[in-house]
């Protein structure tokens, strides 16, 4: 591809995806994790900071890289601070955020484009990869957060990581200052990668697999990839003997939630989860790849790398970055990174069977007719996910914003909400604090002392407080598959534990959208993906259209709500 067809082709796809992307998020109110991070920076800290403060780089900049609750990931602390600030200074503007994001994700669409052009035929072939990846339900689901963690870096870390090395391998024995500038910024990317996220820190392996693949030896970049990867193991160390001698050091097993998940059982799961992120007739149409013979072309664009080398990468790729997951795996927005090289190998087995397809005869015309219309369905059923999900995030945020203007309006200000779903920290928040919520679970909840999970519990914090709050339980409703029923319904109403007195059913959530591939109609509702923020997948219904409608999906919720009249019966 030359340089003047590549502008004319990543210009587009970048605006495109930059523009697109601003006026799909901007339109509606921020989601969790967001707005869990904004009602504790506005609610909870009593030091509340402005845009305007002095020092206040400096003050987040320290803050952050002394933080190691949850894992040591410093710049994205920053990022989030800056976003709590941000989004809670009444003179700031959301539109530029939002925009600012967008760009992070333009940049990610041409970088992912320009990675999955070096393993398929065409141009074609790499704008499929990026639609597989860009519009799978984990990108479009985990876009509309956008500063507790946003779901472009870990993706784009790991491509401009990529592009860079391979441009210092291209680059041997061209320009010098070429060279050194693509080292300049693979250093920079390695050095500053673990420090957002621990995932970046697999690039170092991905790098070392591409440098002995190549020259079947340790080279200078290779030992590079190893100082990094130890880095990435201790991403403590360097800071400590710099700048904070007070930061233990820590392998990145052993700090946060990642060394506590550590210690779970392999989920085997996690494969039909991943699976089903994928349109059934795509995984059918690979499934016929391997059946066909390969044809001239599938070659990566690096010298000496043969079809079956690029595809061991590929390969070696997917499972660095799936296999984790037996261990870590909390939700399916995760697997966004897994994502990027299937959609290439998707991609790859697409191009191979329209190439087979080419013949000039009666039968393969047909047949190329016939995959022509699968590949429609697969393209349009993937983008539907988009569509969904702007639908699904609406509808959760109407209802949010419908359940803080009831409770403004018929219970006293400061009342205790005790509920079943997380999303009830939305309803604070955007209720401008007029309810203080408790949980009867105790994962995922902002804060651990807020759980009231056990009975014993609840009858201790009823006796302290009943008499000075008043005090309500918020039902969120739906139809529970039997292993979610008896840890995420509201087991208080459930078993009748206290007094109460019913206020009634106040709203419904209810949203329907369709989906084009027939065979997604025999997935079971635990893999089906929630297209709503992340990590409120269990408070809600999602599934099949409860009324049976064909090629749609739904996801319900009931509120209803109680008023605390006794202690426990």
């Amino acid at each position: 591809m030359t340089h003047s067809n590549r502008v004319m082709l990543l210009v587009p796809l970048f605006i495109l995806v930059t523009v697109g992307y601003y006026f799909y998020r901007s339109g509606t109110i921020l989601v969790w994790d967001d707005s869990v991070r904004l009602a504790a920076h506005i609610f909870d800290i009593k030091d509340l900071h402005t845009l305007h403060q002095p020092g206040l780089a400096k003050e987040i900049t320290s803050w952050a890289f002394n933080q190691i609750q949850g894992g040591y990931r410093p710049l994205s602390m920053m990022v989030f601070q800056c976003g709590a600030v941000f989004f809670s200074d009444p003179s700031s503007n959301p539109a530029s955020w939002f925009l600012a994001v967008g760009f992070l994700f333009g940049l990610l669409s041409i970088s992912f484009f320009l990675v999955a052009r070096r393993f398929t035929k065409t141009n074609g072939g790499a704008l499929i990869a990026v639609v597989l990846f860009l519009l799978s339900s984990p990108v479009a689901t985990g876009s509309w957060v956008v500063f507790a963690g946003i779901q472009a870096t870990v993706p784009l870390y790991i491509c401009l990581g990529l592009l860079a090395y391979w441009k210092i391998r291209e680059n041997e024995d061209g320009h010098t200052i070429h060279r050194v500038m693509f080292l300049v910024m693979l250093f920079f990317i390695l050095l500053t990668g673990p420090w957002f996220r621990e995932f970046i820190g697999s690039l170092p392996i991905l790098i070392l697999f591409l440098e002995i693949q190549k020259n079947k030896r340790i080279t200078s970049l290779a030992i590079l990839a190893f100082i990094f990867f130890l880095h990435a193991l201790f991403p403590t160390a360097l800071v400590k003997y710099t700048l904070f001698n007070d930061i233990p050091l820590k392998s990145v097993f052993s700090i946060g939630h990642l060394g506590n998940q550590l210690g779970q059982s392999l989920r085997w799961d996690v494969i039909y989860h991943f699976l089903a992120l994928f349109p059934p007739i795509s995984l059918g149409l690979f499934a016929v790849s391997f059946f066909i013979p390969n044809t001239k072309g599938l070659t990566l664009e690096i010298k000496n790398h043969s079809t079956r080398s690029s595809a061991l990468f590929l390969y070696f790729w997917l499972a660095l970055f799936l296999l984790p997951f037996l261990k870590v795996f909390t939700e399916q927005v995760h697997l966004a990174y897994a994502m990027m090289p299937a959609s290439i190998i998707l991609s790859r087995s697409f191009e191979k069977i329209w190439s087979f397809l080419q013949k000039p005869t009666r039968l393969i015309k047909i047949c190329r007719v016939l995959f022509t219309a699968m590949l429609i369905v697969v393209l349009g059923d993937h983008a539907l996910n988009v569509y969904g999900s702007y639908r699904v995030v609406h509808s959760i945020n109407e209802g949010i914003l419908s359940m803080s203007d009831w409770f403004r309006s018929n219970v006293p200000k400061n009342s205790i909400v005790i509920c079943n779903a997380l999303h009830a920290e939305d309803i604070r928040l955007y209720s401008g604090g007029h309810i203080y919520p408790f949980w009867t679970v105790s994962a995922g909840i902002p804060e651990d002392k807020r759980a009231l999970d056990t009975d014993i519990k609840l009858k201790n914090f009823l006796e302290s407080t009943l008499a000075q709050h008043n005090v309500y339980f918020l039902d969120m409703d739906f139809n529970y598959t039997p292993d979610k029923m008896e840890y995420h319904s509201h087991k208080y109403v459930r078993n009748k534990t206290v007094q109460m007195v019913p206020m009634g059913l106040v709203h419904t959530t209810k949203v329907l959208y369709p989906y084009l591939d027939p065979f997604k109609a025999f997935i079971r509702r635990s893999y089906i993906s929630f297209l709503g923020p992340p990590d409120l997948e269990n408070d809600f219904y999602r599934g099949p259209s409860q009324e049976g409608i064909p090629f749609m999906r739904e996801v319900y919720v009931e509120y209803h709500v109680y008023r605390v009249t006794g202690l426990c019966l």
